[in-house]
C-alpha cells in the first residue's frame, strides 16, 4: 500500500504541472483502449507459453521490469501519436462502430 501512496501522490504532484511528462501521461489517458490492447499483446507475446514463454526464466524482479518497459514503451509512444495528432487506432475503430 506504501508504493501506491507514493505513486499516487508522484501523480498529483505532476498534474499540477504542464511539463512533457503530463502532457505524455495526458496522451496516454486519451488512448487508454489502443495502449491496453497493445499491453496485453506484448504481455502474452513475452509470457506466454506458445510465444517467448518467459513465465518461469524471468521472476518477480523481471517480470517488473519487463512491465515498466512496455509501460515505458506506450509512454512514448502516445506522445509520438499525440505530437503527430493521432488518435489511437482501437479509439478510432470504436467511434466509426458506433457513431456508423
Amino acid at each position: 500500500m506504501g508504493l501506491a501512496a507514493v505513486i499516487a501522490l508522484a501523480a498529483i504532484a505532476a498534474a499540477r504541472t504542464d511539463g512533457p511528462l503530463t502532457a505524455a501521461l495526458q496522451a496516454l489517458g486519451q488512448r487508454s483502449m489502443t495502449f491496453y490492447l497493445f499491453q496485453t499483446a506484448a504481455f502474452l507475446a513475452v509470457f506466454r507459453p506458445y510465444a517467448l514463454g518467459l513465465q518461469d526464466d524471468v521472476g518477480l524482479a523481471g517480470a517488473f521490469g519487463v512491465a515498466a518497459a512496455v509501460w515505458l514503451v506506450s509512454l512514448a509512444a502516445a506522445d509520438l501519436m499525440r505530437r503527430a495528432g493521432r488518435r489511437g487506432p482501437a479509439e478510432v475503430l470504436l467511434r466509426r462502430l458506433a457513431y456508423r
